[in-house]
């Protein structure tokens, strides 16, 4: 995760979703925003996601609750550089 860019994007490496968010790592504001904008990409509700190791860290954990492996592997697919 990369806070403070100055556009939100978001792609898939071979192993690892690369973040930029326009929200600062103050308050939580850069962590809400991934949460945000992870369940908007991966269609689940907000409640279904949480940071689950890292949350003061660049490098996240995300738990995604209601989210089958077809329709994952399909949405980091169309992340891929």
């Amino acid at each position: 995760m990369n806070p403070g860019t100055s556009q939100t994007s978001m792609r898939w490496r071979s192993d690892h979703l690369k973040v930029n968010l326009t929200a600062r790592a103050e308050d939580g504001k850069a962590n809400q925003q991934l949460l945000t904008l992870l369940a908007s990409k991966f269609g689940v509700a907000r409640k279904d996601i949480e940071i689950e190791r890292g949350e003061h860290s660049e490098y996240k954990t995300v738990l995604m609750r209601n989210l089958n492996r077809e329709t994952l592997v399909r949405r980091l697919n169309e992340l891929k550089w």
